[in-house]
């Protein structure tokens, strides 16, 4: 990749990773029913850890993860096998600077249940660390590992999936696998300002690639 399309990556990796991680780490707008879902499943564990389960999922959403933590290390202290708090807990923590912390318990999660979430909160703690921080050639292969393996079970979010796939494409440098996910976001969910941006990015590479030939 030369200097001229490296400048425009990273542009691109800043734009979109602003939107990206702020959505993934704390979410505007989650899923009311799912969350019922957690919420009843957490009254059958312990009713007594709903209330800071709620408090806390609010604080991570605002960003304040200082709060988030302390609220979800209560609940996973009276629900110590309750996936859903334990991994907004690990995430929160990597986002806290605690990474090896925070992938431990995105792990545990995974551990008591291997499902699209857990998998997809670990794969983000590993490949979109937070504060424009690099992740590892080995984070984001194994990060890819575990996109495949959840981005086929029940609940996964196509989009968010495919985002993903083509940013770590992006960071692995990988023309033809960042292409073909851009290509992919574009024809699906044209109405996505994401994908239009993914592929002026591919668009861009491509010239440059051929400029260079």
């Amino acid at each position: 990749m030369n200097k001229i399309l490296q400048n425009k990556a990273e542009l691109f990796t800043l734009i979109l990773f602003i939107s990206f991680s702020t959505h993934l780490f704390g979410q505007r707008d989650r899923n009311a029913p799912k969350e019922l879902g957690f919420i009843s499943r957490l009254m059958k564990i312990d009713s007594s850890a709903v209330a800071p389960f709620k408090a806390a999922t609010a604080a991570m959403d605002s960003s304040n993860y200082k709060l988030a933590d302390s609220l979800f290390t209560i609940v996973y202290q009276k629900a110590p096998t309750f996936d859903v708090a334990i991994r907004r807990l690990g995430m929160g923590k990597v986002e806290l600077g605690q990474k090896e912390e925070g992938l431990a318990l995105c792990k545990k999660a995974i551990d008591i249940d291997r499902s699209s979430d857990n998998l997809k909160a670990c794969a983000i703690c590993l490949a979109f660390p937070p504060n424009n921080e690099q992740p590892s050639i080995a984070d984001l292969n194994e990060a890819t590992r575990l996109l495949n393996e959840g981005e086929h079970l029940p609940g996964a979010d196509d989009f968010e999936y495919k985002q993903m796939f083509a940013q770590i494409a992006l960071r692995l440098e990988n023309k033809g696998a960042f292409t073909e996910w851009s290509k992919r976001l574009i024809e699906k969910y044209p109405d996505k300002m994401e994908s239009h941006y993914y592929a002026a990015m591919a668009a861009s590479w491509d010239e440059e690639w051929k400029e260079g030939e």
